[in-house]
């Protein structure tokens, strides 16, 4: 891995995406029609994807960055937050597409619009002959989707059910147990933080909560009462998710698999709890089946058929 380019947040917010990547999209149009020489023989190059958190992808992407508030959230497809918080969870708008993105591009030029269904400039990526945002070329970001978006909030919420409405054990307990848990290898580094009962979701990094997660069962199995609980039942279901989505190989049938536990998590997790709306966060993992298959990237690892 090599640096190519590096700027400043402030930067790039001051001078733009066009003039910022304006260098580096030479570079690449280059490699696409000229490509280098290696061994005497010309190989030729394109971008595949852009690897990046939520907002970072929308800013590239060209999308609305404002994933509360505005009508239209995902990168993915066009859904808005009325339609995502409908009865169905697991509801999906039309498939974005180059060209429902090159059409709603030309319609903010003919209307002089500030966004048409949630992209409000086209990306100068697009410029590019072989790649394209909606391909989709901004592949979901696990770490802020799952582990500090998803799983955090839902293990939080969960816990909480465990503790103060089933009292199976306490808060205290909670984090006596994650205190002296004995951590092997790289755990040691990135074991989970206490659990705060005055916030809505844990406290740890990424990696922490991914580990906390994972851990669990281990933690607080003999504290779990009832086996068959649904809340319980919905964490080892998470922890599926999470197996699946981390996995170094993983096969057709278990990407097929992964998308219908995840709309089994949905539909439970609105189900359970209904005074705590669903997040964007949790409609982007509506998504993951699909892009594992079209990105096949580190972000969502490798897809063999083993």
């Amino acid at each position: 891995m090599s640096l190519v380019l590096l700027c400043g947040k402030n930067d790039l917010k001051n001078f733009g995406s066009a003039t910022v990547f304006s260098e580096m999209l030479v570079d690449l149009k280059d490699l696409e029609e000229n490509g280098i020489t290696v061994g005497g023989e010309t190989v030729k190059a394109a971008l595949y994807c852009i690897a990046g958190d939520n907002l970072g992808s929308h800013s590239i992407g060209g999308f609305i960055e404002n994933f509360s508030r505005s009508t239209y959230f995902g990168r993915y497809c066009e859904i808005t937050q009325k339609e995502f918080q409908s009865d169905d969870p697991n509801i999906c708008g039309p498939q974005g597409t180059p060209e429902s993105y090159d059409s709603a591009v030309g319609d903010l030029q003919a209307k002089d619009s500030q966004h048409i269904k949630g992209i409000k400039v086209n990306s100068i990526f697009n410029a590019l002959k072989s790649f394209h945002v909606c391909q989709p070329g901004l592949p979901p970001c696990v770490g802020h989707d799952t582990f500090e978006g998803v799983l955090s909030y839902d293990v939080a919420l969960s816990l909480k059910y465990f503790i103060k409405k089933k009292k199976w054990l306490t808060y205290s307990l909670l984090n006596r147990l994650i205190q002296q848990f004995k951590y092997k290898g790289s755990d040691v580094l990135t074991k989970p933080c206490a659990v705060n009962p005055e916030l809505s979701k844990l406290s740890g990094q990424a990696i922490q909560n991914w580990n906390f997660l994972r851990l669990l069962p281990v933690l607080i199995g003999d504290k779990v009462q009832n086996p068959e609980d649904d809340v319980w039942q919905l964490m080892l279901q998470l922890k599926d998710i999470v197996d699946l989505i981390c996995a170094q190989k993983i096969s057709l049938s278990q990407v097929a698999y992964l998308d219908i536990i995840i709309q089994e998590y949905l539909e439970s997790r609105k189900c359970l709890f209904p005074q705590s709306p669903l997040k964007p966060k949790h409609h982007f993992m509506r998504h993951y089946g699909r892009c594992v298959l079209k990105v096949n990237t580190a972000t969502l690892r490798d897809v063999p058929d083993i």
